[in-house]
């Protein structure tokens, strides 16, 4: 029996412009009344349009539909579905990495008011870092272009990170040595299908003390506020410091007022 595209259309519940693209792509073909040029399609059209829906619906892009669905045999059908399960198993890893670091930041977020000015001990993983500012001058390093813009693809994954000199982080001076960049933890790196270039610094993994701070981000003296804080609190109970002092920044939330960030301070200490 013969039916109309509009009568196919509504029979098999697919748009007319879904019919038009599947016959645009040689996967269904209406014979073409050359009186009146309406298309006509039959019951085998419709076995064939819901076979081309079936693998469409296991992702199979269109093109390789049409190919299956005119030249297939049963191992090429096995192949595209089991390419197309690759894919799928991709998307998901993303996916759940992404729905898990989303529920990292929301409790971090939310443990901000009860951690705020205190310390404790952290043992974090490697860091992979890239610089962008002297202070909070940005550097014009051509070198970095790809780098950055590679990572700033995989947000949330990498952060705004802060770096601070040892040297003059304890010199009790106006003049702190600091930078920002971005930031990536080791243990997420393999998941982020990044490449690690030769501008980029590495940490190595090791026990922090670790406070959230909340800053008014105004440059130097936001750097040397958190300093006096920090300086006071390892003297008070007799730390070591062996390295440069870390952090990020966590998150800014805006008021009518004034802008306030929070930033998470790491010390290294052994």
């Amino acid at each position: 029996m013969k039916y109309t595209i509009g009568e196919f259309s509504d029979m098999l519940g697919v748009t007319v412009d879904t019919l038009r693209l599947y016959e645009k792509r040689g996967i269904i073909n209406p014979i073409k009344d050359d009186k009146n040029n309406y298309r006509y399609f039959d019951d085998l059209d419709s076995r064939v349009l819901l076979a081309s829906r079936l693998y469409r619906s296991l992702q199979i892009p269109l093109e390789d539909v049409a190919e299956l669905i005119n030249n297939g045999q049963l191992e090429d059908i096995i192949e595209k579905i089991d390419e197309s399960r690759i894919k799928l198993e991709d998307q998901i890893k993303k996916s759940t990495l992404l729905l898990n670091k989303m529920i990292e930041i929301k409790k971090e977020a939310a443990e901000i008011p009860n951690m705020l000015n205190r310390f404790q001990e952290k043992k974090l993983p490697g860091i992979y870092r890239i610089r962008q500012t002297d202070k909070d001058k940005l550097l014009k390093y051509q070198s970095h272009k790809e780098t950055v813009s590679a990572w700033m693809n995989v947000l949330p994954f990498c952060f705004r990170s802060f770096r601070i000199n040892k040297e003059f982080f304890f010199a009790n001076d106006d003049n702190v040595e600091y930078n920002w960049g971005l930031a990536i933890f080791e243990d997420e790196m393999p998941y982020l299908d990044l490449k690690i270039t030769s501008d980029i610094e590495y940490i190595q993994p090791q026990t922090y003390l670790s406070s959230i701070l909340p800053v008014i981000p105004n440059g130097e003296y936001f750097m040397k506020n958190a300093a006096e804080f920090i300086i006071s609190y390892i003297k008070d109970n007799h730390y070591t410091v062996i390295g440069d002092i870390m952090g990020k920044l966590m998150l800014t939330q805006k008021s009518y007022q004034h802008t306030l960030s929070y930033i998470e301070a790491y010390v290294p200490i052994g």
